[in-house]
């Protein structure tokens, strides 16, 4: 079987070695993910951090309540505190592009300093022979329509006067009744790059839907099962997110 669509490690590979963690994402680059899918917060102190719920893993100490520091100490899931972007970036290393589902409410200049600290980390790169990372690598997605949107209109102040590459995308839950409802253009979302939807409400009209009508790639989560996986890479999606990438490994990929 070719797997002709992106396979994305859902917060890393979490079924085998936890959500968000260095060697989550080592491990399912290594299994053959060729994106990964990770979910950032922004602490108190304003940095971002890889958290999926707004609490730490103590149940306690909220993300967007507490430093940074507070994150190195409270995690039980890792010895070591919950990672920054950044960390997590690091142990990436470009190797395959990255999906940033930006969770909270981050305000406009929160989102504008976090584009800048990719573009930043990009144009370091330049300076490689081999550049790792480039803007076109970064996947951000919401299910958030403001931020979706003010993403938008920070892509459209480009780089002298270019649009900056990053992608940007909404993700659902989307109601394939209720499709007027989201259509990118009655929403306000027109000029995004793709939709994320839960894999109950993927059918074969909301694919023609989303990739034709609108021209919009489609990603289906979380796909677990290698039934699923031969569904929907058969119905032609972009991208594929799983717990276990271990389940598709040594399947050819056109990434």
């Amino acid at each position: 079987m070719v797997l002709s669509t992106y396979l994305v490690g859902h917060r890393g590979y979490p079924s085998k070695y936890g959500d968000n963690t260095e060697r989550s994402f080592e491990k399912a680059i290594h299994s053959g993910a060729s994106m990964i899918e990770t979910d950032i917060r922004l602490s108190s102190d304003g940095v971002w951090v890889l958290a999926h719920d707004p609490y730490y893993a103590d149940h306690r100490h909220h993300v967007h309540r507490n430093s940074r520091e507070v994150a190195k100490t409270v995690s039980t899931e890792r010895p070591f505190g919950v990672l920054t972007l950044e960390q997590g970036l690091d142990v990436i290393d470009g190797r395959v592009p990255v999906y940033l589902d930006i969770k909270g409410h981050p305000t406009k200049d929160q989102l504008s300093e976090l584009v800048d600290m990719l573009c930043k980390l990009c144009s370091a790169q330049k300076q490689k022979l081999f550049p790792s990372w480039r803007l076109e690598k970064f996947w951000l997605a919401s299910f958030n329509h403001s931020i979706v949107k003010t993403l938008l209109k920070i892509r459209r102040r480009g780089f002298f006067h270019s649009p900056l590459p990053f992608h940007i995308g909404f993700i659902g839950p989307i109601q394939p009744v209720n499709w007027s409802r989201f259509a990118p253009r009655s929403a306000n979302l027109r000029g995004i790059d793709f939709v994320a939807t839960e894999k109950d409400l993927v059918t074969l009209k909301y694919i023609q839907q989303v990739q034709g009508k609108y021209g919009l790639k489609l990603f289906v989560y979380t796909l677990n099962t290698r039934s699923a996986l031969h569904h929907f890479n058969d119905c032609g999606v972009d991208g594929l997110l799983t717990d276990h990438v271990h389940l598709f490994a040594g399947l050819q990929q056109v990434f």
